[in-house]
């Protein structure tokens, strides 16, 4: 009994202090694991997370990136994919709760190609926060939001990037993502629309059309 008492008291001292979990925290730019030091995550509702991600581009081939960190549990766990001009990034995420906790190898979801009805506007631009529209994009799959991405990479290597095209709900819910690892920090953030369809799209496409053949007779 006094031995259940003193373990009672310890856990309740330990929530009252507010325990941190330890995350391993790393990155790895072309590969699909990781390892570096332990950290200390922020009070809260933390878990020790892992982020696979790939991204195709036309002439470019496909570039990898893992990184393991402290993050929100509502954020983790999530599969999720972009399509843009001449390139492709999906993702995928999984998490653990306890000390140094490894979430083990991660893959991904078996492709959906199938044109899904809905349209958004697409475009490019390395080096830039902003692009402009290039031409609508038919969406495929499970992508049937609109994505503007902004990413901006600052360190040894620093680079901005500005993408539009079709998205997964999963990428949208992101809003915003923040790391900082080996001095290079990168900021990513996330803004979505509901896609139209393409019926919509067609017939926005001929009127605009034609109102520019009136103002240019």
């Amino acid at each position: 009994m006094g031995a259940l008492l003193l373990f009672t008291c310890l856990l309740a001292s330990i929530i009252a202090k507010g325990y941190s979990l330890k995350c391993v925290e790393c990155m790895n730019q072309d590969g699909e694991s990781c390892t570096g030091p332990l950290v200390t995550c922020p009070v809260g509702d933390y878990v020790c997370s892992s982020t696979y991600t790939l991204t195709t581009m036309q002439g470019a081939g496909i570039s990898k990136q893992f990184i393991r960190q402290c993050e929100l549990r509502l954020s983790c766990g999530k599969a999720g994919s972009i399509t843009m001009p001449g390139g492709r990034i999906k993702s995928n995420s999984a998490c653990c709760s306890t000390d140094a906790c490894d979430t083990g190898p991660i893959s991904f979801p078996a492709d959906k190609t199938d044109k899904n009805g809905q349209v958004c506007e697409s475009c490019l631009s390395i080096g830039s926060e902003t692009c402009s529209s290039v031409s609508p994009m038919e969406c495929a799959g499970e992508e049937t939001s609109c994505i503007t991405q902004i990413t901006s990479i600052t360190g040894p290597v620093s680079t901005k990037m500005a993408i539009r095209g079709c998205s997964t709900k999963e990428i949208c819910d992101v809003g915003r993502l923040d790391t900082d690892q080996d001095g290079m920090k990168m900021k990513i953030t996330v803004t979505c629309s509901k896609a139209i369809g393409l019926q919509q799209s067609l017939f926005v496409l001929v009127l605009s059309g034609l109102v520019l053949l009136n103002l240019l007779s």
